[in-house]
């Protein structure tokens, strides 16, 4: 099958759902918005959200929202699965595995703090096509040990058992860390079996934002938690672009931190340290963010332009968030916390 076949109707339905996002005046209407309601009326009357807000008296606390928002992204990323078949179907259920490992890491981080659990089901981001957990048994447990317990039968259990022997905070690090280092990994197993272009974009998408990832990672666990090199380097993903697992083990080793950052800023992903380590997550995604324009100039009728609306969407709610977030605590140019630069 051609790309044009293969993508023609997925790659349609994207780009109209593009022209639906918000534009630059709609966040900085957003942004002079003096409170909550004021903000919420904006967005509902304005743009698109209008759909996933129907009736916004209901909507009483910024969580709604947040909810809401992710919500209405598992719902149009469900809508691309139904264009596909074989290879290309298994990446979206891939992709829908990152919401369940979120949902998961909710889990940990609550009974961690010896918390009840009950009350996350309303938080729980879930998918009918892809859902291999039981959130009713997992609800009812009362302690981690309870909790890995109620994943045996899942691809879950094994590889979080093993750190039931740790300190809680030390467990649910390394929980945490291993969950994501296995979606990466069926990640990357999976874009290998795609075709030409689409490979080719997906690799480039995935590489650059591994390494990223690794560089955050590096940077952070040795300034921050003291881990020793062996165990920054269990920890990286090994789906990099420009990083094998050869140049990461160097990073791991680096002493002293600025080292690292030295040779970071002779590399295009600089931007990473533009402003110091404060905003490092938010360089990371905002390289990311333009990396998906470049993506879809090169990607016509092909897999990385439903994947690109998908990702400019969810950035698009966590900026929402941060507006939000903003204007609660009144804070000062907004801008700088946002992902997309406003013209």
């Amino acid at each position: 099958m051609n790309n044009v076949t293969l993508h023609s109707a997925s790659n349609s339905k994207a780009k109209a759902l593009m022209g639906r996002l918000l534009s630059d005046l709609d966040y900085k209407k957003l942004e002079e918005t003096k409170n909550f309601n004021e903000f919420l009326l904006y967005l509902t009357k304005n743009t698109f959200y209008s759909n996933v807000f129907p009736i916004v008296d209901d909507i009483i606390h910024r969580n709604q929202v947040e909810i809401g928002m992710k919500k209405n992204i598992l719902k149009n990323f469900e809508k691309f699965y139904h264009y596909y078949n074989d290879d290309y179907r298994k990446l979206f259920k891939i992709l829908f595995m990152r919401y369940e490992i979120e949902n998961l890491k909710l889990f940990l981080r609550a009974l961690t703090r010896n918390e009840e659990i009950q009350h996350l089901k309303e938080h729980l981001i879930t998918s009918e096509i892809y859902s291999s957990l039981d959130y009713s048994r997992l609800l009812k447990s009362r302690n981690i040990g309870e909790f890995i317990e109620s994943l045996s039968g899942t691809q879950y259990y094994q590889l979080l058992k093993v750190y039931l022997v740790e300190e809680s905070e030390k467990m649910q690090f390394y929980m945490e860390m291993v969950l994501d280092r296995v979606y990466f990994r069926n990640l990357k197993e999976i874009i290998i079996k795609l075709q030409g272009k689409d490979k080719k974009l997906m690799e480039e998408l995935l590489g650059v934002n591994s390494d990223l990832l690794n560089i955050q990672w590096i940077y952070r666990a040795k300034k921050f938690y003291f881990l020793s090199p062996e165990e920054i380097l269990n920890y990286t993903l090994e789906s990099g672009l420009k990083y094998d697992f050869k140049r990461l083990k160097v990073f791991c080793y680096m002493d002293p931190i600025e080292d690292l950052v030295n040779i970071i800023m002779k590399t295009e992903y600089k931007v990473l340290f533009s402003d110091g380590d404060i905003f490092m997550e938010r360089n990371m995604e905002r390289y990311l963010f333009y990396l998906l324009d470049s993506l879809i100039k090169k990607g016509n009728q092909t897999i990385i332009i439903p994947i690109a609306y998908m990702h400019k969407l969810e950035y698009e709610a966590r900026d929402l968030y941060s507006i939000l977030e903003g204007i609660k605590y009144e804070v000062k140019n907004i801008d700088e916390y946002l992902v997309r630069i406003l013209q």
